[in-house]
């Protein structure tokens, strides 16, 4: 259930979460909570020791941590402003007439007003120092403080935008995985619009960075090189079949026109249709692509293009192309198989040139959190 927030009133012990769209004053009450903490308001409700007694905290010792630089600038410069504020009511002794609800009660708490006072004029001393980072910015600043402590490298460079040593990687990985291979690995990469390894790097953007990817229906284990190059060799046997029987099969179709539907099966169709499967199966096999209107000659497509009543005598090699592959596609085996290799590739480089990515920061941290120091 959905409750209104009541910043004076939140509890500041264990987990909360508050929830906001823009605009509805996120930034306000994380400086009221800020100030909340740094003066040891709200009872039961503050931030309370182990002997369960209400304490104020220290500037080094309030961690806050948003998104962007941006977000962590004003949020520094908001919360300075709000202590500031705060201080000139207690000096000037004009908090219980403050019409700030938040700030009336925060510096009318159970400590003196000297007390409190001195809590903030140190916390403006110290408020350089305070523990404002980006998510990143916190977890580049814990890694490097304990490098010792999380076995981190601690002589790395933090690059923001890892999108060029993306690049060297892809292009290493098609280096390792294409070159010296025969014609037909290049022309099948062609024939799938991979023409180059910014291709394939761009194809596999929407599968980067997600660790423990599973794709379901994919055959991980099936290497891309291995399958297309005996795909080739199927591809060539099937042509071989054609060209033996395709004189008597031509033939035999054009003997029964008569039986087929004109809509279905046009009689003017039948020699391009042919003609098309004939270059085919005379050509080098360069790459796997199959003729789109090889379909029309199985032994289940001619059979639906029959007029009612009418049978085709028997036909070989129409039932031969009952079984055959008529499209080949190992793209997404390509894919998963680059997608689990490229980190791999991305992190050598990474540590030939000492540096981190975000993301890298984020996962180094969370390995270190789970270890045992």
């Amino acid at each position: 259930m959905n409750e209104a927030l009541a910043v004076l009133q939140l509890p500041l012990q264990g987990r909360r979460l508050i929830e906001a769209s823009a605009g509805t004053g996120k930034t306000y009450t994380l400086v009221n909570l800020y100030l909340r903490l740094l003066l040891g308001h709200g009872g039961k409700s503050g931030f309370t020791n182990h002997q369960g007694k209400v304490m104020p905290l220290g500037v080094e010792q309030i961690l806050v941590v948003t998104f962007t630089e941006a977000a962590t600038a004003e949020l520094r410069l908001r919360i300075r402003q709000r202590i500031a504020l705060a201080r000139k009511l207690l000096e000037q002794g004009l908090q219980q007439a403050c019409t700030d609800d938040v700030l009336s009660q925060c510096c009318h708490g159970e400590s003196d007003r000297l007390h409190l006072l001195e809590i903030l004029q140190v916390a403006e001393r110290e408020l350089d120092q305070a523990a404002i980072y980006t998510i990143h910015g916190f977890c580049q600043r814990m890694l490097s403080q304990y490098a010792f402590e999380t076995g981190a490298q601690h002589d790395f460079q933090l690059q923001p935008d890892t999108s060029v040593l993306q690049r060297q990687a892809i292009v290493d990985y098609w280096r390792q995985a294409f070159y010296g291979q025969p014609s037909l690995i290049a022309g099948e990469l062609a024939r799938i619009k991979l023409h180059r390894p910014t291709d394939l790097l761009t194809a596999l953007k929407p599968l980067l960075g997600r660790h423990k990817l599973q794709l379901e229906g994919i055959g991980q284990e099936v290497d891309f090189t291995t399958a297309v190059l005996a795909a080739g060799q199927t591809v060539s046997r099937y042509k071989q079949q054609w060209r033996q029987g395709s004189t008597e099969f031509e033939a035999t179709l054009s003997a029964c026109q008569h039986q087929f539907h004109g809509v279905k099966f046009p009689r003017r169709w039948l020699p391009k249709w042919v003609a098309e499967v004939n270059q085919w199966a005379v050509e080098k096999t360069a790459d796997l692509a199959m003729p789109k209107c090889l379909y029309r000659f199985s032994a289940r497509q001619l059979k639906i293009c029959l007029k009612q009543g009418h049978q085709l005598p028997r036909l070989p090699l129409a039932e031969a192309i009952d079984h055959w592959t008529l499209q080949f596609n190992y793209l997404p085996e390509l894919l998963a198989a680059t997608s689990q290799a490229l980190p791999q590739y991305l992190q050598q480089l990474k540590q030939a040139r000492q540096v981190l990515g975000f993301d890298d920061l984020l996962t180094q941290f969370s390995k270190a959190l789970q270890g045992d120091r």
